[in-house]
């Protein structure tokens, strides 16, 4: 079952609230566990539902969101949205994920999202390293799968299928593209609109028709096939590999 990042949106005033709820609906891997209206109702959920993400505004009666990030012995990952750019350098001292200004544009909460997805997604050691694992949330829990240990990634539907070890599979809420993005500069390649193998697992391929590869792994029996239109790309880094081997 394919997980969702969990978030709690904070803001005192409603129509900023619904815009938010509105917005973040319309991403099918966001999960909104509670909406509040002040920094003590706020603290009550966070403690009690303990979320990926909270959205939080910073200018609050009584108590701001910097004062509920204070209050707070574990703090989850924070997007601040406000109408005030000011707090920006504060914002980001307190390592805050995003800053987002009020009203928050669709497009502007896009990439928002997608440093979220690399976050739960892919473990990241810096921008310079490869990826070397997946980090991987499963039916609420949370694990790690070496990228080593991944052969082939489909997509289905809305998801994707990550195949794994021995014959275990994972699905996730992300696209083929999204995954070719996190997954560039390693040993896997996007062979057609469909799936991504891992070079690492090819044992060996052949000219199929129409000018289509067929690769088959060491650990299937299942042929893939690429497309007519990568299959000379990918025949020069498969022969490369091989003959490296």
């Amino acid at each position: 079952m394919p997980f969702k990042i969990s978030t709690i949106v904070i803001d005192d005033e409603r129509p900023a609230r619904e815009e938010i709820i509105n917005l973040l609906s319309e991403y099918k891997d966001i999960e909104i566990l509670a909406v509040c209206r002040n920094a003590l109702e706020a603290k009550i959920e966070i403690e009690k539902r303990s979320p990926d993400v909270i959205f939080l505004d910073i200018n609050m009666p009584k108590r701001n969101g910097f004062d509920l990030l204070a209050d707070l012995k574990i703090i989850p990952q924070t997007v601040f949205v406000t109408a005030y750019d000011e707090f920006a350098v504060k914002a980001f001292e307190e390592n805050a994920l995003d800053y987002l200004l009020k009203p928050v544009m669709k497009e502007r909460l896009d990439k928002t999202i997608r440093k979220l997805r690399q976050i739960f997604f892919i473990n990241k050691p810096s921008e310079n390293t490869l990826f070397k694992n997946l980090f991987i949330r499963d039916k609420g829990d949370f694990y790690i799968v070496k990228l080593s240990e991944v052969f082939l990634i489909e997509s289905c539907g809305n998801f994707i299928k990550i195949h794994f070890g021995r014959d275990k599979t994972v699905l996730q809420p992300y696209t083929l593209k999204e995954a070719s993005f996190f997954l560039q500069k390693s040993s896997f390649i996007r062979i057609n609109n469909k799936q991504i193998l891992n070079i690492d697992y090819v044992d060996k391929f052949s000219i199929a028709t129409s000018r289509r590869l067929k690769i088959i792994l060491k650990n299937s029996n299942e042929s893939f096939f690429t497309s007519s239109r990568k299959s000379a790309e990918i025949q020069k880094q498969l022969r490369s590999k091989l003959l490296s081997r």
